[in-house]
């Protein structure tokens, strides 16, 4: 729309301000903490490290530590509601709780992340020790990987010292492409289930597991226009409490995916990647070579990528009761402006006519 002139047009509405979430104020100046604060009345918080095998230390740091920062700079503002992204594939015994059972002592696990970083400094091996901690660590407490572990506590850590501030947190399943806007299929980045969809086009993933599985996917537009319904509901109330929304579609219509491979478990699968790839590439087993090399890369890809995503495929996905309730409260004119209905969604038309080019033009780069 705005063609050249599109910078300066951004540039009208957005002050980008450098920072570090890990520090205090952010990072920031004073004189700019200050202005923030007599100035801004909302603060959306989407800093995350995704990453589901990071080092325990640093998704500690950016996804327990950053969300405190946030609350401190946040208590600063004086006419405030507070939003934030919250942790992917959880199972919750409470609509409003951050964090299920068992309870786990934030503070103890952000110490033992920092002490096993600086015991572990002088060792070559420290990122390993420090994932496998990480992965250790979050199965001990009941979860998945570190990315919803530390999200978890960072929820925690909202709740207990969240104070007067009127807090929504904003939890979806997985964020693909845009339904509509700015234009239908946009996305930034290979997403969670597309590395599953181009590997198993590509004949390296020749089967799935557990054919119960539901695939939640919700459109990144509908998750933005979730946030800024939230921020409007709780911002205009400006009451003190913590509101918890879960965006996400496997409440609505489901599309069934036929002639695909099944199996029970992940030792059935591995060897069956092997064998696609080896088949694919024309590479029989005999000496190492190039084409050999590649060959085993891949497989090694393929099969972390199955043993990753392994816990999904069996979840329950989120109660979204509040979400829609959040949508009926809303006039005709606000969901049509801000529609996150994903009941109405055609999700077959979604996939081959939205997704799946928008999947080839913005990540793979191949418009055809």
């Amino acid at each position: 729309m705005h063609g050249e002139s599109y910078q300066d047009f951004m540039l009208s509405k957005l002050v980008p301000v450098p920072g570090n979430i890990g520090e205090s104020n952010l990072g920031m100046n004073p004189d700019l903490v200050n202005k923030i604060a007599t100035d801004v009345d909302v603060i959306i918080n989407s800093a995350a490290n995704t990453t589901f095998d990071e080092r325990f230390d640093v998704a500690v740091d950016i996804n327990t530590k950053g969300p405190s920062q946030m609350l401190n700079l946040a208590k600063q503002c004086k006419k405030l509601s507070y939003v934030t992204m919250g942790n992917l594939g959880e199972t919750l015994t409470s609509k409003t709780t951050p964090l299920s059972q068992p309870p786990v002592d934030v503070d103890a696990e952000v110490k033992l992340a920092l002490d096993s970083s600086l015991a572990f400094h002088r060792g070559a091996e420290v990122t390993q020790k420090m994932k496998e901690m990480g992965l250790e660590r979050a199965k001990s407490c009941g979860w998945k990987n570190v990315y919803e572990f530390t999200k978890a506590m960072g929820e925690l850590v909202i709740d207990k010292n969240r104070g007067e501030i009127p807090v929504a947190i904003v939890r979806p399943s997985i964020v693909e492409s845009t339904f509509r806007e700015p234009f239908p299929g946009w996305i930034q980045g290979n997403r969670m289930i597309d590395p599953v969809a181009i590997a198993y086009g590509k004949g390296h993933l020749p089967a799935f597991l557990n054919p119960t599985t539901v695939i939640d996917i919700i459109p990144v537009d509908m998750v933005v226009n979730a946030i800024i319904s939230a921020v409007a509901k709780h911002g205009i109330a400006r009451k003190p409490g913590l509101n918890v929304y879960h965006v996400s579609s496997s409440g609505g219509k489901t599309v069934d995916i036929k002639r695909v491979k099944i199996f029970s478990s992940v030792e059935d699968v591995l060897p069956c990647i092997s064998k696609a790839v080896m088949e694919r590439y024309g590479v029989a087993s005999g000496p190492d070579g190039l084409a050999r090399k590649f060959c085993e890369k891949i497989i090694d890809q393929s099969t972390n990528m199955v043993k990753t995503y392994e816990p999904y495929y069996t979840s329950r996905w989120f109660d979204s009761t509040e979400t829609y309730k959040l949508w009926e409260a809303m006039s005709e004119d606000e969901k049509l402006n801000f529609g996150f209905d994903v009941k109405s969604l055609d999700w077959r038309n979604y996939f081959i006519n939205i997704h799946v080019p928008g999947l080839r033009k913005y990540v793979i780069k191949n418009g055809r």
